[in-house]
């Protein structure tokens, strides 16, 4: 819970990079997708469809994938 809240003060204060390393570490998908969009970070999408993919949060893997169109990761996680 405190990586949180330090992911929240992050985001206030337009610390992204440190946001970003609190929400990779409690796996908050959702807000890693709004972050690496909003950013336009390919590098944290496909990371982000990686482990999204693995951990079975088939929304958030085929979002990312979508952003970066990839079609045939679109693909595998809807067929997967």
């Amino acid at each position: 819970m405190p990586m949180l809240k330090l992911a929240e003060a992050a985001c206030k204060r337009c610390q992204f990079e440190l946001a970003q390393d609190c929400m990779v570490r409690t796996k908050d998908y959702a807000s890693l997708l709004l972050i690496a969009t909003s950013t336009g970070n390919a590098d944290m999408l496909r990371l982000l469809a990686r482990q999204a993919s693995e951990e079975k949060r088939d929304n958030i893997a085929f979002l990312a994938n979508f952003m970066l169109a990839d079609l045939n990761g679109c693909l595998q996680v809807n067929i997967g």
